[in-house]
């Protein structure tokens, strides 16, 4: 019987932890100067901490999507023959997050790029869920208390 309600706990604990993701995404949309969408435009991601690369290519609608990437700081990149480059850097990518990142290109030729380096806030506008992420640095610096107040302080 013992067994048997351990083994209950243990796929009810993993059930619950299923949800819980490891990266995070980015997406966005590429559109001209005029407003046009850009299909066939190249995307690639770099993670500045780790040097991992992602690309992909717009669709028709001038969309494009980075899925399962790992937490860090990316430099983002896009590229579309006849047009100038374009890049953002600095962009924070936390675990379970989604960054939405618009390009408008310019006209120009294939040897100039725009480089975008401030720092803005990031809004998620999928969600109205309030949510905070806490990193491993703040987990550390959260005193130990025998009684439990650590794990309420996390969760709230």
């Amino acid at each position: 019987m013992r067994r048997f309600v351990i083994t209950i706990l243990l796929v009810a604990a993993s059930a619950a932890m299923y949800g819980q993701g490891t990266t995070g995404q980015i997406t966005g949309s590429v559109t001209d100067a005029s407003g046009a969408v850009l299909p066939g435009a190249n995307v690639a991601a770099v993670n500045e901490g780790t040097g991992l690369r992602r690309e992909t290519v717009t669709n028709d609608e001038g969309n494009y999507l980075l899925s399962l990437l790992p937490p860090g700081v990316y430099r983002l990149s896009i590229v579309k023959t006849g047009f100038r480059q374009a890049a953002r850097t600095e962009l924070a990518l936390a675990v379970d997050q989604t960054v939405r990142v618009d390009f408008t290109l310019e006209l120009g030729t294939v040897n100039e790029t725009v480089e975008v380096s401030a720092i803005a806030v990031q809004v998620d506008q999928d969600t109205s869920a309030l949510g905070q992420v806490i990193d491993g640095s703040k987990v550390l610096k959260m005193p130990l208390n025998v009684f439990g107040r650590v794990v309420n302080e996390i969760l709230l």
